[in-house]
């Protein structure tokens, strides 16, 4: 049986990141298991019309029941201007791996902060 699932990471955008900083505040988990590979895209909009700089996500995996405690994956997206900004679809292999959440979110524009930042988790999860 296939079930498909999407969500996003954080129940509501994160209204803020200023300029420069790292959001630390953990997301919510995807539960992976039984999933071969996950689909993300994230998005977030620049506060100026001169925005421009890299967003990275910062991901941790859970396997055995812990959490890792160093990205295992980073995912990133370039923001431009006042526009909402949404990555290409970007895929993980995951196979083995419990559950899926963003750790960090870091703002790379030095100059201006952004908004409306998210990552939209999907994947077809297999049962048996």
């Amino acid at each position: 049986m296939t079930e498909k699932y999407a969500g996003l990471a954080y129940s509501v955008d994160v209204a803020d990141i200023g300029e420069g900083a790292t959001y630390a505040t953990a997301s919510g988990e995807m539960n992976t298991n039984g999933c071969k590979c996950i689909t993300l895209m994230p998005y977030a909009t620049g506060a100026n019309a001169s925005s421009a700089g890299v967003v990275t996500f910062n991901l941790v995996a859970m396997i055995g029941g812990k959490w890792c405690t160093t990205t295992w994956q980073s995912v990133t997206l370039t923001v431009s201007a006042t526009t909402e900004d949404v990555s290409p679809p970007v895929m993980l292999n995951c196979p083995g791996i419990q559950a899926v959440k963003v750790a960090s979110i870091v703002n790379g524009d030095a100059t201006y902060h952004i908004t409306k930042v998210n990552l939209i988790f999907a994947s077809p999860r297999f049962f048996e």
